[in-house]
């Protein structure tokens, strides 16, 4: 079940065309589906950051994932990552020219279409794994380091 819209959603989605607030409605449900599958998570909070419905994973496990629209691309919302992480390079290599993105910081997604929920949700668990895979991949290297034949 997605929780209740918060006042500051709201807020946003309120500046916002229909069209635009239906699509971010879905996908916002769709980020509260995911996470609900993966137990490590632990309850999202949703929050409002840079104008943007944001949502943090107290856990520590992800990154910050961010939704929006702008008036510069109507056409389209987004869902925005940290460009400093390699998680669209991750999205190109598994689905190439399935969706489209915005430099190293988000998947565009076309209000003209059903938004490709099964695509999304990958993506959605990826963000909000981030740093657990990652300090996993960590580990995993340094343990690998030291068993490693000295020369």
């Amino acid at each position: 079940m997605t929780p209740p819209l918060p006042e500051s959603t709201a807020a946003i989605l309120a500046g916002y065309p229909e069209a635009a607030q239906r699509h971010l409605l879905a996908l916002r449900a769709l980020v509260f589906a995911t996470a609900r599958g993966l137990p490590e998570v632990g309850a999202l909070k949703e929050t409002v950051r840079w104008s943007e419905i944001s949502f943090v994973t107290p856990s520590g496990s992800g990154s910050l994932l961010r939704l929006g629209w702008r008036a510069r691309d109507p056409l389209r919302i987004a869902l925005y990552v940290h460009c400093q992480t390699s998680l669209l390079e991750r999205f190109r290599e598994r689905f190439a020219d399935a969706l489209d993105y915005e430099g190293e910081r988000a998947v565009l997604l076309p209000l003209d279409q059903p938004l490709p929920s099964e695509s999304l949700a990958w993506c959605i668990a990826q963000v909000l794994t981030y740093h657990q895979a990652r300090r996993a991949r960590d580990a995993w290297n340094a343990a690998d380091e030291t068993q490693a034949p000295r020369r």
